[in-house]
């Protein structure tokens, strides 16, 4: 047992697979070109935000969705089976319902959060941010596609990663990122890590986006 964790420990840090995957569940696939790594969930799943972390065998992927605070709480408004937590602030509401999400004034569905707009109508949000990290966001190709997760191959600004998301995506939302930035997502080769070098803080992450296999239809 020791020596499991240890194995995986070390491919945490050095972001490699771990040969397992969710039984009985389509993988996730991954495109990376010079720029990006864009992570597709399958058809037979669903999104959700949720305050309760998955284990690794419960999903197909699961990342940090909204700020966590100092404080350990979640910055800004959130809904999760209906019921609605926290203060709106001026971040952009993000509803989640099936395999994507839409931005409005209000949230739409029973479930979502607040965060960061980089790309509306395929218009980049300018910000006055220039450190450079790699960036993360929730994105979508065209208004009625399917949510997808890009993540930069390299430390952008954040004028830099919304330009670049521009040129392709029709809607972009931040997600949380740097030392909060640890997830994982399966593909047919096994479980990958994102952010593998903050592990050690995930205990103090708060809510996540997580893509599950969607309940099978009753006939």
């Amino acid at each position: 047992m020791k020596n499991l964790f240890n194995l995986r420990h070390l491919l945490l840090i050095f972001g490699m697979t771990m040969g397992t995957t969710v039984v009985g569940q389509e993988a996730c696939t991954v495109e990376r070109t010079d720029e990006l790594i864009i992570i597709r969930m399958p058809k037979d799943s669903r999104l959700e935000f949720t305050t309760h972390y998955p284990n690794t065998d419960e999903a197909l992927l699961c990342i940090p969705a909204a700020f966590t605070l100092p404080d350990g709480n979640i910055q800004g408004a959130y809904m999760v089976n209906g019921r609605m937590k926290n203060q709106y602030n001026r971040h952009s509401k993000v509803s989640i319902k099936g395999r994507s999400f839409t931005l409005a004034p209000q949230f739409t569905t029973d479930n979502g959060f607040q965060q960061m707009c980089l790309v509306r109508r395929h218009q980049a949000v300018h910000f006055r941010d220039n450190s450079h990290e790699i960036r993360r966001a929730i994105c979508k190709e065209s208004e009625q596609a399917d949510a997808i997760i890009v993540e930069s191959r390299k430390a952008l600004t954040m004028n830099e990663f919304a330009q670049l998301l521009a040129r392709t995506m029709v809607t972009a939302v931040y997600t949380d990122m740097g030392s909060y930035g640890y997830g994982w997502y399966h593909t047919k080769e096994g479980l990958n890590y994102l952010s593998s070098l903050y592990f050690y803080k995930r205990k103090k992450q708060t809510n996540w986006i997580v893509s599950r296999r969607s309940a099978p239809s009753s006939q």
